[in-house]
């Protein structure tokens, strides 16, 4: 009765281990990398506003965008929302010097007129690690993430300077992935897409003795059930 109690905890054990090594592995498969996150999220903010003020565009629209600041975030923002207003036959301006309208009223080479205004503002643009964690004792580690993009944006009329449209619009995201696929996730030459990340150290300090301890119990009941035979 014995020899068969130790058997079963030994198997218990096993199945165990082997549960939480299959569930790690699975949770290897199709990690989306910060970039392609903070990029979806953008995109679907992108769309949202402009969903909301594409009615005050005439029939051949044209935006000129203004950021309301400067650095990687906003030139990265600044794509965004170009790549998102051409895919909707928008004609777009990047953020800089425009060449000025002449007495007539004409805007840039190839259009009759001068763009509207699309000035924005990042509220929130945040990606961060909120923590390091294991999902089972002995499996690997993982990394929990949240993502949000929060955007403020108007429309000028470029004559008068006067605002067309107001409006904003937020996305987040919240995720984990294995700790051992951080140089994947972190691709990308933005240093927004590297978070820095801090470990618990009770952590750290548990998990070793935890796995430890399992592999002794192994052992232990592998020899107490040889001895039985």
């Amino acid at each position: 009765m014995a020899r068969s109690t130790r058997l079963s905890s030994s198997l218990a054990i096993i199945l165990l281990c082997l549960s939480g090594l299959a569930v790690s592995a699975a949770d290897n498969a199709a990690v989306k990398s910060n970039l392609d996150l903070v990029s979806d999220l953008s995109n679907q903010v992108a769309n949202d506003l402009i969903s909301d003020f594409q009615s005050q565009l005439d029939r051949d629209p044209a935006v000129w965008l203004i950021p309301f600041g400067d650095g990687e975030i906003y030139v990265f923002l600044a794509n965004e929302l170009t790549a998102a207003l051409s895919a909707r036959k928008i004609r777009t301006y990047p953020p800089g010097p425009l060449s000025k309208p002449d007495s007539a009223g004409a805007g840039p080479a190839g259009l009759n007129r001068r763009p509207m205004k699309l000035e924005f503002q990042a509220l929130e643009f945040n990606l961060a690690y909120l923590k390091v964690f294991r999902s089972y004792l002995i499996g690997g580690k993982q990394v929990s993430r949240r993502a949000g993009v929060k955007i403020y944006a108007r429309l000028l009329d470029p004559v008068d300077e006067s605002v067309v449209w107001v409006g904003e619009a937020s996305r987040s995201h919240k995720d984990q992935f294995p700790y051992r696929a951080r140089s994947d996730v972190e691709e990308g030459l933005f240093e927004f897409t590297k978070p820095p990340i801090t470990p618990s150290n009770w952590g750290r300090i548990i998990e070793p003795v935890a796995v430890s301890g399992i592999i002794v119990g192994l052992v232990y009941l592998f020899y107490s059930n040889q001895s039985d035979n």
